[in-house]
């Protein structure tokens, strides 16, 4: 058991990384700094209490020169330490957030699929503030309780053995105490993590979907939905208090019968002349010290189970396999002729499913406009991502150039957009500078224009510098689509594939953005995933698909 608190303990600290130790050293100083002081009191006061009774003056002003200077050095170090401890746990706590967000972005395009965004907002924010709360509270607390127990326990048995015996007896039935019912609590908090998660997914969809909410009129069922999973909540929190007050009872209780357990044998030792008054009230104040300790230990097996159960989604997140992109040695190390991307015997299938794609085999040329083709689920968007570098085939081999591509190659030498365009929440400029940082405005004018979306920016309260809002939600699907378009020309790759990427824009607008992509066509091969037949016409080469087929090429 011993060991398997320490490990669980190892396992949330080591999510700290090479910031482990500083922080652990940051800690410990810090939380020795308070006890220490507090631990000379019980024997000052005895020291004090004692020169009274004997009626020394001499004794007693040493006593309160002592505790002013006491009062004075905990004053100026207490605030230091503190200062200093606060400073340096920002750095590693930041740290973990930085590095589960970046974690998450390194995962397979297929986990995103699977996983809900609000699940994954509750477990980079609240997962994340309680493991803070464990790393900058609980972890002080426990080794300055420590710290301070170790020490009154020292000085108890200094002071008489017989004193210190039943105080070390209470203690550990008062540990026992408090590990009372910990499966249940563990089980309680495991109930109540999940429910909050599930009432996060149900407000992002509510959010993300406020539209629909509104027009299907859809409030009364989602408000009953979120009241009723809030209700249980409610109740599981009810549960643990129940069970806390029975565990605090039983502290209280046995807390109790120590006191007046050390001040009666105290009582007795005055009597009998073995034990002086003032060794008494040490007792009394470090008999505190040794039961908060036990009252510690008891509780610290529970709180790193519990810290573990909220820290799981976390580990679980770290433990996902990143997706294994490869490297990009530039374009220098791949020699093109008229074949860019070859697909020989593709095959792919979502999570050892029924496949989407059987023995592709393609060839996207230079220079060329490529319409892809085919009806609803015959496996388009799935092998524009592909293409894209998004998802990696499940067998066969793409070629960049004639040679064994990685997707990170592919995502250096395709621009893509997509059915449904994400946009950031920033400005109008913010979202273009994605496909190109570096451009200038001059660039930035010339793609706009080629992209039909030049003339609606200008009109804007701000121009390019307009905030567009989440999902830039405030700019019709049509406007967002072409920003989208302009985006992925600034980008300036050998290959720009457009997923349905005009299926918002009218008719008069998509003809004449139409017309500007094939001009492209000098400067870089467009692949147009779409359905109408009157695009189609326009292409140097139809693909056709079916059924996860090539039907005809």
């Amino acid at each position: 058991m011993k060991n398997k608190i320490v490990n669980d303990g190892n396992k949330i600290f080591n999510l700290l990384g090479k910031e482990k130790w500083k922080y652990l050293l940051s800690v410990i100083i810090c939380a020795i700094v308070v006890p220490a002081f507090e631990l000379t009191l019980p024997w000052v006061t005895k020291w004090m209490i004692n020169a009274v009774e004997i009626g020394s003056k001499e004794l007693l002003i040493q006593g309160f020169s002592t505790m002013i200077i006491i009062f004075i050095l905990y004053s100026v170090l207490v605030p230091i330490t503190a200062y200093h401890f606060e400073g340096r746990s920002h750095k590693p706590l930041l740290g973990v957030r930085l590095n589960l967000l970046k974690h998450i972005i390194g995962l397979p395009f297929n986990f995103f699929s699977q996983q809900h965004s609000g699940e994954l907002m509750s477990r980079l924010t609240g997962d994340i503030d309680e493991l803070f709360d464990f790393y900058k509270e609980q972890t002080y607390d426990i080794i300055s309780i420590l710290v301070k127990g170790i020490g009154a326990l020292v000085m108890l048995l200094m002071l008489d053995i017989r004193i210190a015996i039943p105080v070390i007896v209470l203690g550990i039935l008062s540990a026992l105490s408090r590990s009372y019912m910990i499966k249940s609590l563990k089980d309680n908090s495991d109930d109540v993590r999940k429910l909050s998660g599930e009432a996060n997914s149900l407000v992002t969809d509510s959010l993300g979907g406020i539209k629909v909410v509104k027009a299907f009129k859809f409030e009364k069922s989602l408000l009953k939905n979120f009241a009723s999973i809030m209700d249980k909540a409610t109740r599981k929190a009810y549960d643990r208090n129940l069970i806390d007050i029975k565990r605090d009872v039983l502290s209280y209780i046995i807390s109790t019968l120590n006191f007046f357990g050390v001040l009666c044998i105290g009582a007795y030792m005055i009597s009998t002349g073995t034990l002086d008054v003032g060794s008494v009230f040490a007792a009394i104040m470090l008999q505190e010290g040794i039961i908060e300790m036990f009252v510690t230990f008891g509780n610290y097996g529970f709180g790193i189970k519990i810290q573990l159960a909220k820290s799981a989604r976390i580990f679980e997140l770290f433990d996902e396999m990143k997706e294994e992109t490869g490297e990009y040695e530039g374009s220098d190390s791949y020699i093109c002729n008229d074949e860019l991307i070859t697909i020989k015997d593709g095959r792919f299938s979502y999570n050892d499913r029924e496949a989407i794609l059987l023995k592709i085999n393609i060839r996207i040329m230079r220079n060329e406009f490529v319409i892809l083709e085919g009806q609803s689920g015959a496996g388009k968007s799935t092998l524009s991502k592909i293409l894209t570098g998004l998802m990696p085939l499940e067998s066969g081999n793409i070629l960049w150039c004639g040679k064994v591509a990685n997707m990170a190659v592919l995502r250096n030498n395709v621009a893509y957009v997509s059915q449904e365009p994400y946009l950031f929440k920033g400005t109008i400029l913010d979202n273009l500078k994605i496909g190109n940082p570096k451009a200038t405005m001059e660039e930035i004018y010339e793609t706009t224009k080629k992209a039909c979306a030049h003339d609606f920016i200008a009109r804007q309260p701000q121009g390019y510098n307009t905030l567009i809002g989440e999902r830039g939600l405030t700019l019709s699907g049509g406007q967002r689509q072409r920003i989208a378009i302009a985006r992925a020309l600034l980008k300036e790759a050998s290959i720009l594939l457009i997923d349905e990427g005009t299926s918002a824009i009218d008719s008069e607008i998509e003809n004449i953005l139409l017309d500007n992509l094939i001009s492209e066509v000098n400067r870089r091969t467009v692949i147009f995933v779409a359905h109408r037949p009157t695009i189609a016409k326009r292409a140097n080469r139809v693909i056709s698909m079916g059924k996860g087929i090539i039907k005809a090429c």
